[in-house]
């Protein structure tokens, strides 16, 4: 009786579903950490920021955070969580753009990387949610999943923005392979849209009794 609750457990992975929402977190996590994982030595060498206002800087990121897991929580209940995951993950790869093609001002890449780490901790909410829809009898198993997927995703996008810096290419080039990667993971939830659309249409509608 054990063994067959712990294999239930595992019947949500039968399904396309969950593999796309583990797609989408650990690209989205890749694209913003293959730019952020080099976050001091580009402000500093690409946007001209000195050594003493990476504190400013990483604290201005550390607000962004903060305050994108707010704006996350507080919009959650007028739109799905797909759509916020989709849009935000949107809203990331035009950041990282910018910070590849204007990363010289001062300013724009303030903003931009205010803005990319804001998405970042925005994505973690309806994310998560996406996750428990799709992980019935096996909650457990898809939360440790989607935290396997965010933990690779750290280490794949540090890897693919490193592979710019051993090209000799400069600092703000690691944004071209973090953009692909966000890009990567809006694909991954467009197409778990289509997937469920798809179902729900597939799904046959029971009659209503009548009288």
């Amino acid at each position: 009786e054990a063994k067959g609750k712990l294999r239930e457990q595992f019947h949500f992975l039968r399904s396309p579903a969950p593999w796309l929402i583990f797609a989408a977190t650990m690209f989205g996590n890749a694209g913003v950490f293959a730019w952020f994982s080099y976050v001091k030595p580009y402000m500093m060498f690409i946007s001209g920021f000195s050594e003493t206002a990476m504190t400013f800087i990483m604290m201005l990121v550390g607000l962004g955070m903060v305050l994108g897991n707010m704006l996350s929580g507080r919009i959650s209940g007028r739109y799905s969580p797909l759509r916020i995951a989709a849009v935000t993950d949107f809203i990331i790869v035009l950041a990282l753009l910018m910070l590849f093609f204007c990363g010289g001002m001062k300013t724009t890449s303030l903003i931009f990387a205010f803005i990319c780490c804001a998405g970042l901790f925005a994505l973690s909410a309806p994310l998560q949610i996406l996750l428990l829809q799709n992980a019935k009898g096996g909650e457990l198993l898809g939360a440790a999943g989607g935290q396997i997927a965010f933990n690779l995703g750290s280490a794949v996008g540090a890897y693919c923005g490193g592979m710019m810096l051993t090209l000799g290419l400069a600092y703000n080039y690691v944004a071209l392979p973090a953009a692909l990667l966000s890009f990567a993971a809006m694909s991954s939830l467009l197409l778990y849209g289509r997937y469920k659309r798809q179902q729900a249409a597939d799904t046959p509608v029971l009659a209503k009794p009548l009288g």
